[in-house]
């Protein structure tokens, strides 16, 4: 194809695309650069659990010594933090945990743009300039769409490896480009997105085989490798699978196997949390009303239309429904299980929906044919840029808050006008799309349309949107229980103080009140901790020592027996590990086995809240600490 020199208005539309592109990239890296340990983190699945255990490992040089005991946990063993040789754990681990993160923010959103913009300029080689920005924005929006930190590289080298395998397709004879699979489990996440990589990748061609009545040695072998390269970069899984029945895995609950409906629309509008899509209030309701579209054209005249289009929206919507719908099927309680560790599900399938709604999207670009022409539309273009950029404020207000930095806004009133501008928008795109509206009106659409899905992606307040959070509460001063920052969590120079006063030699201690991690960070040998894996025998252990606590409150004794993945001293009363801004808290009774406690090595207690019945256990105050610079107010007890 020649390269198509750009007249002065495609070059001023590529240069504004360029420099949407570079803003949302830095958007989302600089912040994280620039505040370092001021940076606020979203608490779950992080900082409360891999934060403290990479930290450690770092500290102490143990990532290539992880097949012996840790000092953590009374010696538990290293397989089970499921440390893996990928890329995300090596950084981690190697360098710290904030630098790890620095890092891997970097890595994620220039390997996730470069890779899917690769991709798309692969599967659509003749493009309008209009079109090529359009696929700029679309590889940008999924790079910077939030994840779970420990899945954000593997998504964004998900299209190299969608790339890796077309090529290895097209090839009759055998290719060195095999050896690259080796590196895809490095690049890869085992239990959430490679396990997934190596099924599809085996179907798919299995599909070719029969569909061409050949197989594919090059998909073959690329398929081997990666089998191999999976189970040594991720040895540690490997490990466990052979004691599954001896962890705590075994002991999941099943839930009461009535299928929920209402589980099926979140997955299948919202996907999972670990990878929340974002896509659900906008993006998927126009994707469904161009399929649908897709489906009626070619109905009417299947000569003129490509059977690729009609095959992937068929495959990606099949995909779409069956991943939520198997998600759903065992959060219903319908079963656990996957292959080698119970307990990692098939329902994880749904995360990776993100890459084939853009894929939708990128498809239907090109789906429309360039020669429609409908002229009167103009109004509707009109209407629809105006309700959208009134759409994409209320956005913006609904996600910072009410009142925020001195803007007063109804919630509840704009939440209303944005279902009714949703309403409107997809009742005008619907009409414009059916009724013939012009291929450079609809391009426009779609270019605001993407804007606004990259704006949502910026304020959108999400499990993993760390970004949204700190920008937001940075710029409107909204310091709440959800603001809290690395440095504050952490508090190092508290727990620095702490040990300088005891001559902390490495005894065994333990949390109450807050999370285990906090001290595992701080350099602390702690009896308790979060582990999603871990053996029953230490699990039994533990127990010993909360027996009273689970005596009494009932939903711990459910929580703990039926997983027992956070082996804390659990808060009794108001008293809970969830991280708070309250520094002051009553006197809270705490109820454990106190010779259990020192049977498994405990010396201290480093508590958030004063002991109320220290005298009934035994235990002595050493004496309590409390700083400006910290969000807690520590107890130390001796037992």
């Amino acid at each position: 194809m020649r390269s198509h020199v750009l007249t002065k208005k495609e070059a001023i539309v590529r240069y504004i695309t360029v420099l949407i592109v570079c803003f949302f990239a830095l958007y989302a890296i600089l912040p994280m650069i620039l505040l370092g340990k001021d940076y606020i983190f979203t608490i779950h699945d992080g900082l409360d659990s891999y934060a403290g255990m990479v930290q450690m490992i770092h500290e102490k040089r143990l990532y290539f010594h992880m097949n012996q005991k840790m000092p953590v946990m009374n010696g538990v063993e290293g397989k089970y933090f499921f440390m893996t040789y990928t890329l995300y754990d090596f950084l981690n681990c190697m360098f710290g945990f904030m630098t790890g993160q620095i890092a891997t923010r970097i890595l994620s959103v220039f390997l996730g743009f470069f890779s899917m913009e690769y991709l798309l300029k692969r599967i659509f080689p003749s493009r309008s300039p209009i079109e090529t920005d359009l696929l700029y924005l679309i590889s940008i929006a999924y790079a910077i769409t939030p994840c779970a930190p420990n899945r954000s590289i593997a998504y964004a080298f998900l299209p190299c490896v969608i790339y890796l395998f077309l090529e290895l397709a097209e090839r009759r004879k055998f290719s060195y480009l095999v050896f690259l699979a080796c590196l895809c489990p490095v690049f890869s996440c085992f239990d959430a997105v490679l396990i997934f990589v190596i099924i599809l990748w085996f179907l798919f061609a299995l599909i070719l085989c029969l569909k061409d009545k050949k197989i594919n040695v090059n998909l073959v072998v690329a398929l081997l490798l990666m089998g191999v390269s999976a189970m040594l970069v991720n040895i540690n899984y490997v490990r466990i699978a052979f004691c599954a029945g001896e962890t705590n895995r075994s002991i999941l609950v099943v839930g009461n196997s009535i299928f929920n409906w209402t589980l099926f629309e979140d997955f299948l509008f919202n996907g999972q949390y670990h990878a929340p899509a974002l896509h659900g209030y906008l993006l998927l309701p126009v994707i469904l009303i161009a399929i649908s579209y897709a489906l009626f054209q070619y109905r009417k005249d299947r000569k003129n239309i490509e059977n690729k289009y009609i095959v992937a929206f068929a495959v990606g919507l099949f995909l779409w429904l069956f991943s939520a719908f198997i998600k759903a099927f065992q959060e219903s309680g319908f079963g656990v299980g996957i292959l080698l560790i119970d307990g990692v599900g098939w329902g994880r399938l749904v995360e990776l929906m993100r890459i084939v709604w853009y894929l939708i999207f990128a498809a239907l670009i090109f789906f429309v044919p360039s020669e429609r022409t409908f002229s009167k539309a103009g109004v509707l273009l009109g209407i629809l840029i105006l309700g959208i950029l009134i759409w994409g404020m209320s956005i913006y207000f609904h996600e910072v808050g009410y009142p925020a930095g001195g803007i007063l806004i109804n919630g509840e009133r704009v939440n209303r006008y944005r279902k009714y501008l949703r309403i409107l928008f997809l009742l005008i795109f619907s009409v414009g799309i059916f009724s013939g509206i012009s291929k450079r009106i609809l391009n426009i659409i779609l270019y605001a349309l993407l804007l606004f899905q990259l704006s949502y992606i910026a304020v959108a307040s999400t499990t993993y949107n760390d970004t949204g959070i700190t920008v937001v509460s940075k710029v409107f001063h909204l310091w709440n229980d959800e603001s809290i920052n690395f440095r504050e969590f952490f508090s190092e120079d508290l727990f620095q103080e702490i040990q300088e006063d005891i001559h902390y030699d490495n005894e065994t201690v333990a949390a109450y009140g807050y999370h285990p991690s906090v001290l595992l960070y701080n350099g602390f040998n702690t009896l308790d901790g979060y582990l999603t894996v871990h053996s029953m025998e230490y699990q039994l252990q533990f127990r010993e020592i909360i027996a009273p606590t689970l005596e009494r409150v009932e939903s711990w004794k459910n929580y703990y027996d039926g997983w027992g993945g956070r082996m804390y001293l659990y808060g009794y009363g108001e008293l809970s590990y969830e991280p708070t801004r309250n520094k002051e808290t009553e006197p809270t009774p705490l109820y454990i086995d106190v010779e259990a406690f020192k049977k498994y090595g405990g010396t201290y207690i480093l508590s958030r809240a004063e002991i109320a019945n220290a005298k009934e256990l035994g235990i002595t105050l050493v004496k309590d600490y409390d700083r400006e610079d910290s969000l807690y107010h520590i107890y130390l007890y001796k037992v």
